[in-house]
Parts: C-alpha cells; sequence; structure tokens
C-alpha cells in the first residue's frame, strides 16, 4: 500500500505516518506530498504549513498527481480554525458532525467528479480540535477525563510530557519535531492506536475509513489516472 500524505506541518505527518503504519503494518509506504520537504533546511526552517497551505495545494490539484503514483492518498487538517474566513466550516460540539463537516469542505476542494470517480482512494485525517488531541489517551493511560479532550491538547500534553521527564512538543514558540519522532517511535502496535480510537472520534473515524478504503483499493481491479478524468 503507498499512501500520499497531505498535512498541516511536518509533525502532523510524523504522527500520521506512525499511525498508519501501525493500523496498516510497517511495511506501508508513506510518501510525503504537502508539505514535502522532510526536517528542516540548511537555515534550520521548515517548509511552510497551515490549512492556508493546504487548500492551496487541493486548488493547484495536488491530490491528483499523488494519485498516480500512489494507491490512496490522506488528507490532514485541524479542526480548531474551521471557522475563519476562507475555511468557512461551522464550529460544533459533536466531534464526529465537526469531523463530518470539515470532511464535505475538503471534498469541495477536490471537486465533485473526482469524488465520483477517485472517493474510493481518499482518506480524510480529521483531527478534532488538533492531531495532538489523537494522543491524549496515550499520554495520560489513567486519565480517562484527559484522554477525551478535544481542546486544548497541545499544551496539556506538553505539561504531562514535561512532568514525566519527557520532551515537550512545544519548549518555545514553535513545535520540536524530535518530540513527535520520539511519540511516533512509541505509538506501539494497531492494538494500542485502536484502544485510543475508541476514547477519540474524530481518531477513530480516520482508522476506520483508513482500514475501508485499504480493502476497497485492494478489492478495485484498475486504478484509473485521475488526470483523465480532470
Amino acid at each position: 500500500m503507498r499512501i500520499g500524505l497531505f498535512a498541516e506541518g511536518y509533525t502532523d505527518q510524523l504522527l500520521i505516518e506512525a499511525v498508519m503504519a501501525a493500523v496498516l503494518g510497517p511495511e506501508t509506504e508513506v510518501n510525503f506530498v504537502q508539505p514535502l520537504a522532510q526536517g528542516p533546511d540548511t537555515n534550520g526552517s521548515y517548509a511552510p504549513g497551515g490549512w492556508t497551505v493546504l487548500f492551496g495545494a487541493l486548488r493547484r490539484g495536488e491530490h491528483k498527481k499523488a494519485l498516480q503514483f500512489n494507491d490512496i492518498v490522506v488528507i490532514h487538517v485541524d479542526s480548531d480554525v474551521c471557522r475563519k474566513k476562507g475555511f468557512d466550516v461551522p464550529k460544533v460540539a459533536d466531534p464526529e458532525k465537526q469531523a463530518e463537516a470539515v470532511e464535505d469542505r475538503l471534498w469541495s476542494l477536490l471537486g465533485e467528479e473526482f469524488r465520483r470517480v477517485h472517493g474510493h482512494r481518499v482518506v480524510f485525517a480529521v483531527a478534532v480540535d488538533e492531531v495532538e488531541c489523537w494522543l491524549m489517551p496515550m499520554i495520560f493511560p489513567d486519565q480517562v477525563r484527559e484522554q477525551g479532550k478535544t481542546t486544548g491538547c497541545l499544551e496539556a500534553a506538553s505539561k504531562e510530557l514535561l512532568r514525566q521527564g519527557k520532551q515537550s512538543l512545544q519548549p518555545a514558540s514553535r513545535k520540536d519535531p524530535k518530540a513527535y519522532q520520539a511519540l511516533a517511535r512509541g505509538l506501539g502496535g494497531s492494538e494500542n492506536v485502536m484502544g485510543w480510537a475508541a476514547k477519540n472520534p474524530s481518531l477513530g473515524r480516520f482508522v476506520e475509513t483508513l482500514k475501508r478504503r485499504q480493502w476497497e483499493v485492494v478489492a478495485a481491479p484498475t486504478m484509473e489516472s485521475p488526470e483523465a478524468t480532470g
């Protein structure tokens, strides 16, 4: 299984890649599409990220190009700023409905024709409110209330990791990729991730769709080039 991964940023890619490896198996090939650069440049800077950059890549049709070289594409975005102009998704209390509303917005960027022909090769990784919320069951294994958090997760996770004598996810003004890499290495196997998915609706939605798409792609007789359908 070859997967083209679109995400808001590099640290998001690291975690989502680890989740997919746990669910689908370590032989899964994950290709970073957005951001394309893996790691910092010579000045220590990372490729531009955020939802506006992601939306721009989809408007340019980068997802169509990615499907020429991958079996499926996974598209991640956080819902924390979904009400901003240009994102244009209402904020709702139910995590499942919030993820669904953001997915509808992403489909509008991909196009109805693309969805009709290639929808079975797309997986949305909508994190409510942020991808760090998917880590809460891992970081707080004995605190049920914290495991279900869907807001303020980056700050809560960073504080708890420091308390445990580990690296903070955001020690200064930006996230620390090394801390995310450490968490990704400790993610464990499918049993762990499936257990956490049961406690976080948006993670559960992503995992279930990922597993379903895997079998749909395997069962498909051919993979039509997205360029042929515009």
